[in-house]
């Protein structure tokens, strides 16, 4: 019966105060504000999309000023730019603000886990 390798480690169980906060490892701690401050997330950036809306809005507004004025053209090719810059640049446009608002809200969440991260810090702070 002794032949068997008895390996014991020492732990610290830490138990919950009576506010009922538990204890974090340190290099736990500085993960977590690493990973707060690093952000590695793919996101989804919609800023392509609405450069290309742009570009091809620009160019068919660009070329409508020549269309109207040539002559031996289809009636529907100078209403068929408008409607092409009109609707490019709308939907650029709803893409250009859904971005901001993504990053916005993004960058608004990361502050606040920060400022709560900030606080957690202070109470916790040696004296």
């Amino acid at each position: 019966m002794d032949d068997f390798i008895n390996i014991q480690k020492e732990e610290t169980v830490y138990v919950a105060k009576n506010d009922g906060s538990y204890s974090i490892r340190r290099i736990d701690w500085e993960r977590i504000k690493r990973m707060v401050d690093n952000p590695n997330q793919k996101e989804i950036s919609y800023d392509i999309f609405y450069s290309i809306l742009f570009g091809v809005a620009g160019s068919s507004g660009v070329s409508i000023i020549p269309i109207a004025f040539a002559t031996n053209l289809p009636s529907w090719v100078t209403p068929a730019y408008v409607i092409m810059t009109i609707s490019c640049l709308t939907i650029g446009i709803v893409f250009k603000i859904i971005d901001s608002k993504t990053t916005s809200n993004k960058k608004i969440k990361i502050d606040e886990i920060r400022t709560e991260m900030d606080e957690i810090e202070k109470l916790y702070k040696p004296k």
